[in-house]
């Protein structure tokens, strides 16, 4: 019981830090010429790209994934409003493996700057039964911050789960990218 109250603990501690604080960066749209893929969504003036460094790894890796938003609208910023993170990641391999983005729900708001690239990285939320027949490979993949999988393949996906006022429904801004691990 401790333990299972712990980890409920650490897991909040870590959904009320922001994942991303939406730190500008490289104002010119690009990414610095550090990804081998990426696949970009435009909605309503904001455009989502999520990128890998590369689009094949070994079991041993450490995966990077990262994503960028954009506002390119008339004005020269925006108010976006979400809960915490405004950006969310999930990883499937359509069969056994799934994780999903976890967003506390609070209301915040940020405002962005017209053309400035906001980045985030990925980072792994979730929650596991600690009793289920794989809780020990959840709680292996949970306790390593880096983003290391098992030999398959996978779709990476970035959520943009923000609105343009409070209480409105959210833009439906998401793409998403594959790789593939092997052993």
């Amino acid at each position: 019981m401790k333990k299972t109250l712990l980890i409920g603990l650490a897991l909040i501690i870590v959904l009320l830090t922001p994942a991303c604080s939406c730190s500008g960066s490289n104002s010119n749209g690009e990414d610095g010429g550090r990804s081998s893929q990426s696949n970009s969504s435009t909605v309503k003036d904001f455009e989502l790209t999520i990128y890998s460094d590369k689009e094949i790894y070994k079991t041993t890796d450490k995966i990077q994934i990262w994503a960028t938003l954009v506002y390119s609208g008339n004005e020269e910023t925006v108010t976006i409003w979400h809960g915490l993170p405004s950006i969310g990641f999930s990883v499937s391999d359509g069969k056994d493996f799934h994780t999903e983005s976890i967003t506390l729900t609070v209301l915040t708001s940020t405002t962005l700057g017209k053309g400035v690239v906001y980045s985030f990285p990925f980072e792994k939320t979730g929650v596991y039964d600690n009793n289920a027949p794989n809780a020990n490979f959840w709680k292996k993949y949970y306790s390593n911050p880096d983003l290391v999988l098992p030999a398959g393949e996978y779709t990476i996906t970035v959520t943009g789960g923000f609105s343009l006022s409070p209480g409105a429904i959210d833009i439906g801004l998401s793409t998403e990218l594959k790789i593939k691990v092997v052993k």
